[in-house]
């Protein structure tokens, strides 16, 4: 979905949340990242509310419901994203499988600094005409591009 709008996109990344195959724009693949930038400032807010408002010590109970919040913000864009990151590896007409090769690059100490770049660099390329392929049913594109 080209231009789609903030709330079209999040809609669209909890839909698709399982879905690997299609593809996603690059609106597609942003409004959602502003989102879970946007859940963990919230969830950092609550964690400074508790710190200042707490007790003195370790920490207090909101503090450990903030960092908990995160914790879980991470989980759900984290899983999600994987997805969205190989249906927007197919706009730009590329196979998702090279997800994989930034996720294992990324735990290499140096290397996951060019995985960064890479990860970011998915977001800012434009799509390809060659992308349409995999929208496509399976049987059609074995025909169409065997």
């Amino acid at each position: 979905m080209r231009g789609a709008t903030f709330g079209e996109a999040v809609k669209r990344f909890f839909r698709s949340y399982f879905r690997y195959s299609g593809r996603a724009s690059k609106s597609e693949f942003w409004w959602p990242a502003l989102a879970n930038l946007l859940a963990i400032l919230v969830a950092v807010g609550v964690i400074v509310t508790g710190g200042v408002l707490g007790e003195e010590g370790a920490g207090s109970p909101v503090m450990a419901i903030g960092g908990m919040l995160i914790v879980a913000i991470m989980i759900v864009y984290g899983i999600g994203g994987i997805s969205l990151s190989v249906r927007r590896l197919h706009d730009i007409d590329q196979s998702g499988w090279w997800y994989l090769l930034i996720v294992v690059a990324a735990a290499v100490p140096v290397v996951n600094i060019a995985a960064t770049i890479a990860a970011l660099a998915i977001g800012l390329i434009e799509a390809k005409p060659g992308g349409v392929r995999y929208d496509a049913p399976r049987a059609q594109r074995d025909r169409l591009f065997s």
